[in-house]
Protein backbone atom coordinates (compact mmCIF):
# COMPACT_ATOMS: atom_id res chain seq x y z
CA UNK A 1 0.00 0.00 0.00
CA UNK A 2 1.45 3.48 -0.99
CA UNK A 3 1.57 5.05 2.64
CA UNK A 4 -0.20 8.18 3.37
CA UNK A 5 1.93 11.75 4.05
CA UNK A 6 2.32 11.45 8.09
CA UNK A 7 0.29 7.90 8.23
CA UNK A 8 2.16 4.58 10.08
CA UNK A 9 2.15 1.88 7.03
CA UNK A 10 0.50 -0.90 7.82
CA UNK A 11 2.04 -4.67 8.06
CA UNK A 12 0.11 -6.39 5.35
CA UNK A 13 -2.05 -9.42 6.38
CA UNK A 14 -3.44 -11.59 3.67
CA UNK A 15 -7.01 -11.32 3.40
CA UNK A 16 -7.82 -15.13 4.28
CA UNK A 17 -5.63 -14.64 7.39
CA UNK A 18 -7.44 -11.65 8.33
CA UNK A 19 -10.38 -13.45 7.74
CA UNK A 20 -9.24 -16.14 9.74
CA UNK A 21 -7.80 -14.05 12.74
CA UNK A 22 -11.23 -12.60 13.14
CA UNK A 23 -13.33 -15.53 12.94
CA UNK A 24 -10.84 -17.13 15.70
CA UNK A 25 -11.24 -14.41 17.72
CA UNK A 26 -15.37 -14.12 17.51
CA UNK A 27 -15.11 -18.11 17.45
CA UNK A 28 -15.58 -20.64 20.13
CA UNK A 29 -12.56 -22.73 21.09
CA UNK A 30 -14.01 -25.94 19.87
CA UNK A 31 -14.16 -24.41 16.29
CA UNK A 32 -10.79 -23.14 15.92
CA UNK A 33 -9.15 -26.05 14.62
CA UNK A 34 -11.80 -25.68 11.97
CA UNK A 35 -10.87 -22.41 11.17
CA UNK A 36 -7.20 -22.87 11.35
CA UNK A 37 -7.51 -26.15 8.80
CA UNK A 38 -9.40 -24.27 6.41
CA UNK A 39 -7.99 -21.80 3.40
CA UNK A 40 -10.60 -18.80 3.47
CA UNK A 41 -13.75 -18.32 4.28
CA UNK A 42 -14.64 -19.98 0.96
CA UNK A 43 -13.22 -23.20 2.38
CA UNK A 44 -14.39 -22.78 5.58
CA UNK A 45 -18.20 -22.83 4.16
CA UNK A 46 -17.71 -25.63 2.46
CA UNK A 47 -16.27 -27.85 5.14
CA UNK A 48 -19.08 -26.52 7.59
CA UNK A 49 -21.77 -27.63 4.78
CA UNK A 50 -20.43 -30.96 4.51
CA UNK A 51 -20.09 -31.56 8.10
CA UNK A 52 -23.76 -30.52 8.33
CA UNK A 53 -24.86 -32.63 5.46
CA UNK A 54 -23.12 -35.70 6.77
CA UNK A 55 -24.26 -35.01 10.58
CA UNK A 56 -26.34 -38.67 11.19
CA UNK A 57 -28.98 -36.12 12.90
CA UNK A 58 -28.69 -32.82 10.89
CA UNK A 59 -31.68 -31.18 11.51
CA UNK A 60 -32.31 -33.30 14.89
CA UNK A 61 -32.14 -33.16 18.11
CA UNK A 62 -29.35 -30.60 19.60
CA UNK A 63 -28.77 -32.17 23.15
CA UNK A 64 -26.09 -32.14 24.88
CA UNK A 65 -26.24 -36.28 25.26
CA UNK A 66 -25.68 -37.01 21.38
CA UNK A 67 -22.06 -38.12 20.92
CA UNK A 68 -20.29 -36.36 18.16
CA UNK A 69 -19.57 -37.78 15.21
CA UNK A 70 -16.06 -37.35 13.72
CA UNK A 71 -15.08 -35.57 10.28
CA UNK A 72 -12.73 -34.87 8.20
CA UNK A 73 -9.27 -34.80 10.28
CA UNK A 74 -10.46 -35.94 13.39
CA UNK A 75 -12.83 -32.88 13.91
CA UNK A 76 -16.02 -33.71 15.88
CA UNK A 77 -19.13 -31.81 14.93
CA UNK A 78 -20.07 -29.76 17.48
CA UNK A 79 -23.12 -30.45 20.19
CA UNK A 80 -24.92 -27.28 19.38
CA UNK A 81 -24.54 -27.59 15.01
CA UNK A 82 -26.18 -23.44 15.38
CA UNK A 83 -22.75 -22.47 15.96
CA UNK A 84 -21.28 -23.98 12.88
CA UNK A 85 -24.18 -22.26 11.10
CA UNK A 86 -22.72 -19.36 12.66
CA UNK A 87 -19.51 -19.97 11.98
CA UNK A 88 -20.54 -20.11 8.22
CA UNK A 89 -22.72 -17.17 7.91
CA UNK A 90 -19.76 -14.77 9.50
CA UNK A 91 -17.24 -16.30 6.72
CA UNK A 92 -19.92 -15.58 3.73
CA UNK A 93 -20.23 -12.11 5.43
CA UNK A 94 -16.53 -11.44 5.76
CA UNK A 95 -16.08 -12.81 1.99
CA UNK A 96 -18.82 -10.27 0.85
CA UNK A 97 -17.11 -7.87 2.48
CA UNK A 98 -14.19 -8.29 0.81
CA UNK A 99 -15.77 -8.63 -2.34
CA UNK A 100 -17.67 -5.51 -1.60
CA UNK A 101 -14.75 -3.65 -1.50
CA UNK A 102 -13.00 -4.65 -4.81
CA UNK A 103 -15.79 -2.81 -6.23
CA UNK A 104 -13.91 0.16 -5.44
CA UNK A 105 -10.39 -0.47 -4.20
CA UNK A 106 -8.94 -1.54 -7.64
CA UNK A 107 -5.14 -1.64 -5.87
CA UNK A 108 -4.73 -5.15 -3.95
CA UNK A 109 -2.33 -3.57 -1.66
CA UNK A 110 -4.49 -0.68 -0.69
CA UNK A 111 -7.23 -2.82 -0.72
CA UNK A 112 -5.85 -5.65 1.66
CA UNK A 113 -4.87 -2.59 4.13
CA UNK A 114 -8.41 -1.32 4.28
CA UNK A 115 -9.99 -4.38 3.86
CA UNK A 116 -7.93 -4.83 7.87
CA UNK A 117 -8.47 -1.52 8.75
CA UNK A 118 -12.39 -2.39 8.48
CA UNK A 119 -12.06 -5.84 10.38
CA UNK A 120 -9.74 -4.39 13.30
CA UNK A 121 -12.51 -1.90 13.63
CA UNK A 122 -15.36 -4.18 13.96
CA UNK A 123 -16.52 -3.43 10.11
CA UNK A 124 -16.67 -7.34 9.20
CA UNK A 125 -19.83 -7.15 6.89
CA UNK A 126 -21.46 -5.58 3.98
CA UNK A 127 -24.51 -4.65 6.00
CA UNK A 128 -21.85 -2.92 8.76
CA UNK A 129 -19.57 -1.13 5.79
CA UNK A 130 -23.04 0.30 4.85
CA UNK A 131 -23.71 1.84 8.05
CA UNK A 132 -20.22 3.10 7.92
CA UNK A 133 -20.50 4.70 4.43
CA UNK A 134 -23.60 6.33 5.80
CA UNK A 135 -22.96 7.42 9.10
CA UNK A 136 -22.33 11.22 9.18
CA UNK A 137 -22.82 12.18 12.59
CA UNK A 138 -19.22 14.16 13.10
CA UNK A 139 -19.99 16.13 9.45
CA UNK A 140 -17.50 13.68 7.87
CA UNK A 141 -17.99 9.94 6.60
CA UNK A 142 -17.03 7.18 9.46
CA UNK A 143 -15.51 4.98 6.82
CA UNK A 144 -13.45 7.49 5.70
CA UNK A 145 -11.99 8.38 8.98
CA UNK A 146 -11.80 4.92 9.90
CA UNK A 147 -9.57 4.14 6.46
CA UNK A 148 -7.98 7.72 7.91
CA UNK A 149 -7.01 6.61 11.05
CA UNK A 150 -5.25 3.71 9.79
CA UNK A 151 -2.92 5.24 7.30
CA UNK A 152 -5.62 4.08 4.41
CA UNK A 153 -6.49 6.40 1.89
CA UNK A 154 -10.13 7.74 2.06
CA UNK A 155 -12.75 7.51 -0.57
CA UNK A 156 -13.66 11.12 -2.35
CA UNK A 157 -17.66 11.70 -2.08
CA UNK A 158 -18.49 10.54 -5.50
CA UNK A 159 -16.78 7.16 -4.72
CA UNK A 160 -18.76 6.56 -1.35
CA UNK A 161 -21.74 7.15 -2.88
CA UNK A 162 -21.71 4.82 -5.89
CA UNK A 163 -20.46 2.16 -3.26
CA UNK A 164 -22.97 2.90 -0.70
CA UNK A 165 -25.86 2.37 -3.47
CA UNK A 166 -24.35 -0.70 -4.77
CA UNK A 167 -24.45 -2.14 -1.11
CA UNK A 168 -27.80 -0.92 -0.63
CA UNK A 169 -28.67 -3.74 -3.59
CA UNK A 170 -26.96 -6.05 -2.40
CA UNK A 171 -28.05 -5.76 1.17
CA UNK A 172 -31.28 -5.58 -1.03
CA UNK A 173 -30.92 -8.80 -2.05
CA UNK A 174 -30.01 -10.80 0.75
CA UNK A 175 -32.72 -9.86 2.68
CA UNK A 176 -35.02 -11.02 -0.38
CA UNK A 177 -33.15 -14.34 -0.43
CA UNK A 178 -33.47 -14.89 3.31
CA UNK A 179 -37.04 -14.16 3.72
Amino acid sequence: MAPVAGRPQQSQVSPEGSTSLTLLRDAPPALHPLIRRSHGSSGLCKEILEMLKKAPCAGGSSSSTASPQCFGGGSALPDEPESLVALAEQALDLEELEDSMQLKWSNRDERQAAYQRLLDCGVCSPQALLAALTDRSSGRYRLNQLLEEGGCRALKVEAVASLAEQLEVRVRQKIEVST
